[in-house]
């Protein structure tokens, strides 16, 4: 599954702010929460962190971590204007409306770095998910 979005040209600044988008507990809608990324530079160590808060479970008390507990992140690419993140086997024990709203979530995060974003598991791309 492939993912595309538009990015915008501007200067690039020191620190910028950045939304995490995280799962509600009702599973119904996505939420956006701002953050302020430690890296400044583009790259993976960007990709990495904006991964690490997903999987990391909110202050906010009605929203989940975005990335299960039981799903790994077995390996990250950047290449050029994609972002290709692959999750372990586990990705497909989610119901299908957990794994909508994350696959929105993870997607919507990613996207403020890159113009695309696909997602495999175990090496294999993410289709008729």
């Amino acid at each position: 599954m492939v993912l595309t979005m538009a990015a915008g040209c501007g200067k690039k600044e020191d620190k910028k702010d950045y939304f995490v988008f995280y799962v509600n507990n009702e599973l119904t809608k996505v939420v956006a929460k701002k953050i302020t990324l430690q890296h400044t530079s583009f790259g993976k160590a960007q990709v990495k962190e904006l991964l690490k808060d997903l999987q990391t479970q909110p202050e906010d008390a009605t929203l989940r971590r975005t990335i299960p507990r039981k799903v790994k992140i077995q390996n990250i690419d950047l290449i050029s204007y994609q972002i290709t993140v692959d999750f372990s086997k586990e990705y497909y024990d989610m119901k299908p409306t957990e794994e909508i709203l994350t696959r929105a979530a993870i997607a919507k995060t990613l996207l403020q770095l890159s113009q695309y974003v696909t997602f495999t598991v175990d090496g294999k791309p993410l289709v008729d998910a």
